[in-house]
């Protein structure tokens, strides 16, 4: 549509700021009846596991710029079947993007790894400082907290034989020698 020379099966060309437009007016809510919501539906027929439905994002280059989609597991099992999320960037100097987000069927989210064994997992393994920084940049107080609801013990630290490192960016805190526990 809009092109002579489609380079694909199905190739929209404008020029105006609208390629597509899709419509509807069901009533349906994603709880309530998943069949009949209005959907721009990605198949992957394979029954294969780890086989992908993606949406892809192409840059002006050619290059693939990013991905969101799922990544199905036990496909050929009817309701035994399951999906994982995934989110992808291209980095500069490579030709494909990677996975840099994955939510697990289950509602574990993993940053820079595919397979999170908790409800946030954030890893890097590229020897830069990966960690989770909160910012605040408003008013009033800033805080960060922890906050433990079970009867079981509970312990912030490392897992493997490194330092524990606490700071601040002051004279007046832990640099200065200084920690307060409450």
């Amino acid at each position: 549509i809009g092109t002579s020379n489609p380079s694909t099966k199905l190739e929209v060309v404008s020029s105006d700021g609208f390629a597509g437009y899709f419509r509807g007016t069901s009533t349906a809510t994603i709880a309530s009846d998943t069949t009949n919501n209005h959907y721009l539906r990605i198949k992957n027929a394979s029954t294969t596991d780890a086989t992908t439905a993606l949406l892809g994002f192409q840059l002006g280059s050619g290059y693939q710029g990013g991905f969101v989609g799922t990544e199905q597991y036990d496909a050929g099992s009817a309701n035994s079947s399951y999906a994982n999320l995934v989110f992808g960037t291209k980095v500069a100097g490579t030709s494909a993007p990677l996975r840099r987000m994955t939510i697990l069927h289950d509602g574990k989210v993993g940053i820079g790894t595919a397979s999170p064994t908790s409800k946030l997992h954030v890893s890097q393994n590229d020897g830069s400082f990966s960690g989770v920084v909160a910012e605040f940049t408003g008013g009033g107080t800033p805080e960060l907290g922890i906050s433990i609801k079970s009867g079981v013990d509970a312990g912030i630290g490392t897992i493997s034989n490194v330092p524990l490192n606490i700071f601040t960016n002051d004279s007046t805190g832990v640099a200065a020698g200084k920690v307060a526990m409450t």
